[in-house]
């Protein structure tokens, strides 16, 4: 039992030697191998889109939902029975405002409102000399800003659904619940768009919190004008006022306020470099797999030959 071990392990021992000689052999193969796959590597490098991305670090500017917790206790009681603190709760603003800013309504009228579908779907190419966008001619025609099919027939807009879905599949927003800080990164083939897109977002959305504030206050003011006109218990009145004021608060912060919903503590730059493709890890793959391509033909090469020396004898 102990001699058929050993010679087992000596008739292993051989193979390996004999397959390390085979892979020594066929070196000039794995070199011919090698080569191929970094030519391979660099084509596809330099035919990939390099892609920017730029970054902003927002702080909410306002804190939470609701007038319960800004107005006090009873203050909030009577504003939930006036019908304008209906949102009270422990979902903090910021929260909401991203969900706000990520829906279908406001990307779409902040697509439609900056004409952005062909900067969207019809780019292939950014000129980093002249500094603008290239467009794929085959979709659309910049000078006549016409769509076109595959034929180069004039062709309907990309559906608003399309638009919506190319533009979050690029936007980033990153919201940390205990620090409330929010990270906002939008990639494009542009690193000038990728850097103003995300101001334009930003600016939009604390222009439209803005109206809406103003718009929710000046409906609430009107409200409780109404209802003290309506009453004549005093103390009623004297909270219905309690609650004007603190919405006339609300009126002037939002017509003051530039940055109403979210302040801008590390605004976007202009990114120098692509986030992708890496082509460090491009080159890597390629050595590795033209390497590893060349061992498994040398490899098979070799039992193919040793089986069929081992069948010889018996034919």
């Amino acid at each position: 039992m102990t001699t058929t071990v050993a010679v087992s392990s000596q008739e292993v021992l051989i193979d390996q030697k004999e397959l390390l000689l085979q892979l020594w052999k066929g070196r000039w193969f794995t070199f011919f191998c090698l080569c191929c796959a970094i030519g391979l590597g660099v084509l596809v490098s330099r035919n990939a889109t390099d892609i920017y991305q730029s970054e902003a670090t927002l702080i909410p500017a306002r804190n939470h939902v609701g007038m319960g917790e800004s107005s006090g206790g009873a203050m909030g009681g009577l504003a939930m029975l006036s019908g304008i603190g209906l949102g009270v709760g422990k979902s903090s603003q910021a929260e909401l405002d991203i969900a706000t800013m990520k829906s279908r309504q406001f990307i779409i009228k902040l697509i439609d409102k900056y004409q952005l579908a062909p900067l969207i779907i019809a780019v292939k190419d950014w000129d980093m000399q002249q500094q603008e966008v290239i467009f794929d001619t085959e979709k659309y025609n910049p000078g006549s800003q016409i769509w076109l099919d595959e034929s180069g027939q004039k062709t309907k807009p990309p559906s608003v659904l399309k638009l919506y879905k190319e533009f979050m599949d690029n936007l980033i927003i990153d919201y940390d619940s205990v620090t409330q800080i929010t990270r906002i990164k939008y990639n494009h083939i542009s690193p000038k768009l990728s850097k103003e897109w995300i101001e334009i977002l930003i600016n939009e959305f604390n222009l439209w919190a803005r109206q809406k504030s103003v718009t929710d206050s000046t409906k609430r003011i009107q409200y409780l004008k109404t209802a003290i006109s309506n009453t004549k218990v005093a103390e009623m009145k004297a909270s219905f006022m309690r609650v004007i004021e603190s919405q006339l608060q609300s009126l002037m912060m939002a017509e003051v306020q530039e940055d109403f919903a979210f302040e801008m503590i590390d605004p976007p730059l202009v990114p120098e470099s692509p986030i992708r493709p890496n082509r460090v890890l491009i080159m890597l793959i390629a050595i590795v797999a033209g390497g590893l391509f060349s061992w498994m033909v040398i490899v098979l090469r070799y039992f193919i030959r040793q089986s069929r020396q081992s069948i010889a004898p018996s034919g």
